[in-house]
């Protein structure tokens, strides 16, 4: 029987393997060898150590006390003879009381004397026969291991015998088979020697190497763009290399997932080398040389069908067994990521920048408490736009998030859209709302910076929960205010406007009538780019053949909802119109009020991620998805917010969302290649603030 071994097998197979079986026996021969051995030191504990030890505290411990006794008794009684002997003879009275004292001495020593002699003949009587007794059986104990222990080798003798027999005809034919390798080994060495000689100076190539894996030569990214020879291969979806002779994890290059393949046309680009080809992907590119033409077009072949593959996994939702996290080194991509995205690499402070809160607090009512009136306010009710006291911050708070979300302005982290909606809005703008009703804010006692605590909750309940200084309107019915919410957002009314008709109660998830919601749309143009696209004009083929301008009006109609014909009844969410509308800090009001449905629907099942990717919205698409609005959520055509952006070739929505799948698939799947504080979708998010909010982050990051 041929003995092989293979960590790589499975249990199954390796328990089939002589090789794993004779281990196992072995194993399990030794085991048993080793209970015996912790059986004997367990039973020599019991019957000789502890024993022993028990004979030394105890026994000649009493007699060791006894002895002190004997020795003090016996001091006593050589004094009390000393008094007797000194007394004088003619003290008659005296005498009689050191003779008195010398009989009772005498015989306590007496009595002590033999106690003393007693116990010292006991314990050398015990030691004679106690101990021994002990050792016998420490001796019987190792009788017992030694005997088990040799019942159980001789039960494996004739194994071991067998084995060494098999072991003998294993060397034989090893040593055969290494002698048809060496003569291989010539036959091949001379072969290369002749394709060596005919090739007149050219690359001689015994055998292609795996379509996965091979040597190319990788163009570094410093200064000198030295050209250095390293491993490729691909695995799970991912591009990695290795330096040959080095002890040391994989590189991560690329993730397959992301990237495109092409040649290297131009000279320039590749150093005027040959057989060039670049892999590119939105952290970084790879300018890398095969070693022929077949090379070049094998390594090129392969790339491109690992791609497909990876794109065609993702989307079935197949996991690709990604490396473990040990297994690789994360300096490629992570470190390039860190690069080109410095703003992930570093994390933001907390709290404002002295400049940003100065601005802040020159908003109109900021430089005090929107409640108390106390100077330099440090928190903010995030939900209502204002600044507070840290005092009635406890008190907010307390009345929970859904009505008042509290944030500290200099230990908290700001996102730059939230910090323009607290400009935008201010203490005054909100108080013309809260406080609008002069007459019953006269009469209720507003509370100072001297307040007490009673005081101030007493008036913030009374104001944000009872809403008693609101001036309402009256017989207007919830559907009737959140069909004003939608009109005032339409039309471009001012914040404040938009604040009072949601403290009035308009929900905002309230939707706008078919009116509204068509003079929303025909105001925004971006709708209408997103028309022209292949699939819209599959579609429209299918259906019979149409004009292309009939292709797009029918494709933005039933995918956004625009004006065309329609039997379906428009319902649009106020965020939805808000979006459209393009008015960042009321898309922020809305998205921070309690109940809001990030997710809510129109009638044609369109998100506020739909509208959004259809109109090219990248900053909120990526507040969106930021707040955890559901990405691969689909319209009532069975469109992705992902495929609206490509009907209107949004290139940058389409990378943010792609990015974004990614990213949620990678941490399904638990990939040690995608980190927390370094993933896709932070940095698209990072990047587009970078890019689209530009001012804001400079004021929270100064």
């Amino acid at each position: 029987t041929q003995l092989t071994y293979n960590s790589s097998d499975s249990p199954e197979e390796a328990a089939s393997d002589p090789l794993s079986a004779a281990f196992a026996r072995f194993g399990e021969t030794l085991n048993e060898l080793n209970g015996f051995h912790e059986i004997m030191l367990k039973q020599m504990v019991t019957s000789l150590v502890d024993p022993m030890s028990e004979f030394v505290r105890k026994d000649i411990k009493e007699v060791k006390d006894m002895k002190k006794v004997y020795y003090k008794i016996g001091n006593d009684l050589d004094n009390s003879l000393s008094k007797y002997s000194a007394v004088h003879r003619g003290k008659p009275d005296e005498i009689e009381l050191v003779t008195n004292i010398l009989t009772a001495t005498g015989t306590c020593f007496n009595h002590t004397a033999l106690d003393y002699a007693f116990n010292v003949n006991k314990l050398q009587s015990r030691k004679r026969f106690d101990l021994l007794e002990k050792v016998l059986g420490y001796m019987y104990s190792s009788f017992a291991h030694y005997h088990q222990s040799y019942d159980t080798l001789k039960d494996v003798e004739p194994y071991m015998m067998d084995l060494g027999v098999k072991l003998g005809d294993v060397r034989e034919q090893f040593e055969g088979e290494r002698k048809q390798m060496e003569a291989r080994h010539s036959i091949v060495q001379k072969m290369y020697d002749d394709k060596a000689g005919e090739a007149q100076g050219g690359l001689v190539f015994i055998a292609a190497p795996a379509d996965n894996c091979g040597y190319l030569f990788k163009r570094s990214s410093g200064r000198m763009r030295q050209w250095k020879r390293r491993y490729f291969f691909v695995r799970g979806g991912q591009l990695l290399y290795q330096v040959r002779g080095k002890e040391e994890p994989p590189t991560l290059a690329a993730d397959l997932r992301l990237c495109t393949v092409k040649l290297a046309l131009s000279p320039a680009d590749c150093d005027h080398r040959r057989f060039c080809f670049e892999v590119i992907s939105p952290i970084r590119s790879y300018m890398l040389q095969a070693e022929s033409e077949p090379m070049l077009t094998r390594w090129v072949s392969t790339l491109q069908a690992a791609i497909g593959e990876a794109l065609d996994a993702m989307k079935n939702g197949v996991d690709l067994a990604p490396l473990d996290q040990t297994e690789v080194n994360l300096k490629g991509g992570m470190m390039a990521l860190k690069t080109m995205l410095p703003s992930i690499a570093k994390s933001r402070p907390g709290g404002l920048s002295a400049e940003a809160m100065e601005r802040l607090r020159k908003v109109p009512g900021n430089a005090a408490c929107v409640d108390c009136g106390t100077t330099a306010p440090t928190w903010a009710c995030i939900n209502l736009g204002v600044l507070v006291c840290i005092q009635c911050s406890g008190i907010h708070r307390s009345l929970g998030v859904h009505v008042s979300k509290v944030r500290s302005l200099t230990l908290d982290k700001w996102e730059p859209e939230l910090y323009e909606f607290l400009r935008a809005a201010g203490n005054d703008v909100v108080n013309q709302t809260f406080e609008g009703a002069a007459e019953a804010v006269a009469e209720f006692p507003k509370p100072t910076s001297a307040s007490d605590r009673a005081e101030r909750e007493l008036f913030i309940r009374a104001k944000y929960i009872e809403k008693q200084f609101v001036v309402g309107e009256s017989g207007a019915t919830p559907p009737e205010l959140e069909r004003r919410l939608v009109s005032a957002i339409r039309g471009d009314a001012p914040i404040a406007e938009i604040i009072r008709l949601v403290a009035l109660g308009s929900s905002p998830n309230g939707a706008a009538s078919a009116d509204d919601w068509s003079a929303a749309l025909s105001d925004e143009e971006g709708l209408a780019s997103s028309s022209a696209t292949a699939a819209a004009a599959a579609a429209a083929a299918a259906a019979g053949g149409c004009a292309d301008g009939e292709i797009g009006e029918r494709r933005r109609s039933a995918s956004i909802g625009g004006e065309a014909e329609d039997d379906l009844p428009l319902r649009r969410p106020a965020l939805h119109v808000a979006i459209l509308k393009r008015r960042d800090t009321v898309c922020e009001l809305l998205m921070q009020q309690p109940g809001l449905h990030f997710d809510a629907v129109d009638a044609r099942g369109n998100a506020p991620l739909h509208v959004a990717a259809a109109t090219d919205h990248l900053p909120m698409v990526c507040r969106l998805l930021r707040a955890g609005c559901a990405w691969d959520c689909k319209n009532a055509l069975g469109q992705d917010a992902c495929g609206l952006a490509l009907d209107g070739a949004h290139a940058d929505v389409v990378t943010v969302l792609r990015l974004f799948a990614l990213n949620k698939a990678e941490s399904s799947n638990s990939s040690p290649f995608i980190d927390e504080s370094l993933s896709f979708g932070s940095a698209l998010k990072d990047m587009v603030d970078a890019n689209k909010l530009k001012s804001s982050r400079d004021a929270l990051n100064e």
